[in-house]
């Protein structure tokens, strides 16, 4: 047994009232194992990457606080995913006026705070890249208008 979450007792093998006992404690386990099993497919799938599952089964008291957490948890991740994915999208195609503004809890608020400040002093480069070529291009006219007196 050791371990194996699906080993139940064979009611076949009793018979009257230690039958209905045995097929009572299988049922329990039964109700307990389910929701840990879900638990763990889902948990299967964040660990290869993916926050797309969420458990969807009807549990009842702790089992279904359990439920509740991992798929909190779960949308609050991919909620990190999808701010990021989109902020990086959007550098990408050239639009430097964005940043993260997500509710980030405990230690994913340094992501966010050090994105915000990668955006930042990128657009700190990018304004002195401009004003270096502001520069350039007035000594340029500057030079074109003396040599044309």
């Amino acid at each position: 047994m050791a371990g194996d979450l699906n080993a139940r007792a064979d009611t076949n093998k009793h018979s009257g009232e230690y039958a209905r006992i045995v097929a009572g404690i299988n049922a329990t386990l039964e109700a307990t194992v389910a929701p840990i099993q879900e638990a763990n497919l889902v948990l299967e799938e964040v660990a290869n990457g993916s926050l797309k599952l969420r458990m969807v089964g009807d549990y009842k008291g702790e089992h279904s606080a359990i439920k509740d957490s991992l798929n909190s948890t779960l949308d609050f991740l991919q909620g990190i995913v999808d701010e990021v994915s989109e902020i990086l999208d959007q550098m990408a195609n050239s639009n430097m006026a964005v940043s993260i503004i997500g509710d980030y809890k405990g230690d994913f608020e340094p992501i966010k705070t050090a994105l915000n400040h990668i955006i930042e002093a990128f657009n700190g480069i990018l304004k002195d890249m401009n004003e270096a070529a502001d520069q350039v291009s007035a000594g340029a006219s500057q030079v074109s208008d003396g040599s044309q007196m």
